[in-house]
């Protein structure tokens, strides 16, 4: 039997995004290992294991993880502005002071869902990469009908 310097990869794992190239681009695993203790006072050790880009060697990231960052910090923009608003205009009478609350927290709601940059700037970068994609596709399809005809 063969022996292969490679990993076998499940066919169902998610291919990781490299925001330096913008594209699904060749990686390689790396893991990192450092020590923890737990509170009985022993130590282990604990791993990670994280993808990185082969031709320009930045770490990638999988837009499975970049979605639920996404969407968890979202929903926290919108529960807090909910709260804020049920505050402001349930609990208080509506007027000046109220509505600039509002307002702050909408503006602080509004932040909230902004953290995520990184993540926001993948999703981005795939959905240009796609559409790029699918337009070269269709040229491509174009062509090659009136080359038929």
């Amino acid at each position: 039997m063969e022996e292969n310097d490679y990993e076998l990869i499940d066919a169902t794992e998610e291919e990781p995004w490299c925001s330096a190239c913008e594209a699904f681009s060749d990686y390689k695993r790396r893991w990192s290992c450092w020590q923890r203790s737990n509170t009985d006072g022993g130590v282990y050790s604990s791993n990670e294991e994280a993808p990185y880009c082969v031709s320009c060697g930045s770490k990638m990231t999988y837009l499975k993880e970049c979605m639920l960052l996404i969407r968890f910090f979202r929903t926290c923009g919108f529960l807090s502005l909910t709260v804020a608003g049920l505050i402001c205009f349930a609990l208080f009478e509506p007027g000046i002071l109220s509505c600039t609350i509002f307002f702050i927290s909408l503006a602080i709601a509004c932040g909230i869902t902004r953290i995520p940059r990184k993540s926001l700037r993948a999703i981005r970068q795939r959905k240009k990469f796609l559409k790029e994609k699918s337009a070269a596709e269709k040229l491509e399809r174009k062509l090659l009908d009136t080359k038929g005809r």
